[in-house]
């Protein structure tokens, strides 16, 4: 058996070299011989989407742009697909297809302004503020945390809309303890484990600082999470919750970095090489 992980041309972190290097080795031990790519695509005179990557039995896709997904698809299995990343990549989506699934914090998304426009939707403002101050203003498309900022007051809202105004955002209440959230991996439909990220400020993010610790996640967290990667047609995903007294699902991310994950005893790469060769060998 043969396999690829896919990862981006031009971006790469520690995180991604950790899940990269341990994806391999667990991977290896399986049988399944797999090295990091990065392939190009083209589209040929008939119309066809294609891409350089080799022949193979799977791909592991670590990136985002779910075109090259696409076609790397054509050739064999990816984990996860096109349209399950495209919809985790953008919170809005993620919100929308989630409906009667899980909890979620009331958010107000922001109607697309074009960029040709330069007004102030006073209207739009105004629903935002009256999820009440503080609340958190989230750009539809970012990772790490970066793209997600504290408003405090309505003066802080106007002058962070001036700047984001063009760009693809929701505002969300705030949630008291946001700082610290519960991660539940899942792979294959069913959890594979689960940590408590402890953060300063706003954000859990580890990026930011956070501290990770294993945790038993409480048993109608976890039947969330399932129920939200079988929704979105997730192989592999991480899903936070935040809010101590009635936690509200925030984020499903199907490039889960999973360093501290290990770091606490839980064998993500395992689990998953296991479950990636496995339905490899029978087809699915």
């Amino acid at each position: 058996m043969k396999g690829f992980i896919v990862r981006n041309r031009y971006y790469t972190d520690e995180g991604m070299e950790y899940a990269f290097k341990r994806l391999c080795s667990e991977l290896d031990k399986r049988g399944a011989a797999c090295c990091v790519v990065s392939p190009r695509m083209c589209f040929c005179r008939d119309g066809s989407l294609e891409t350089d990557i080799g022949c193979g039995d799977f791909a592991v896709f670590w990136d985002k742009d779910t075109v090259l997904c696409s076609a790397v698809q054509k050739k064999m299995r990816c984990f996860n697909n096109a349209r399950a990343i495209e919809v985790c990549d953008d919170k809005v989506k993620t919100y929308a297809a989630l409906e009667g699934i899980a909890p979620l914090p009331r958010s107000i998304p922001s109607p697309l302004m074009y960029a040709s426009v330069d007004a102030t939707d006073d209207e739009y403002l105004s629903a935002v503020a009256s999820l009440g101050f503080p609340l958190v203003l989230k750009e539809r498309v970012g990772s790490r945390g970066e793209q997600v900022h504290l408003v405090t007051d309505a003066d802080t809202l106007s002058a962070l809309y001036a700047k984001l105004r063009h760009v693809p955002h929701m505002c969300e209440e705030y949630v008291e303890g946001g700082e610290h959230d519960v991660r539940i991996y899942v792979i294959g439909g069913s959890a594979a484990g689960s940590v408590s990220r402890d953060g300063m400020g706003f954000r859990s993010n580890v990026y930011m600082g956070a501290s990770v610790k294993r945790a038993a996640a409480p048993a109608e967290l976890v039947s969330v999470a399932e129920k939200a990667a079988a929704k979105l047609n997730l192989d592999y995903c991480a899903v936070d919750f935040i809010g101590k007294k009635r936690p509200v699902l925030i984020e499903v991310n199907s490039n889960a970095y999973f360093t501290g994950a290990e770091a606490c005893g839980i064998d993500i790469a395992g689990r998953y090489a296991d479950y990636i060769t496995e339905a490899c060998r029978a087809g699915r």
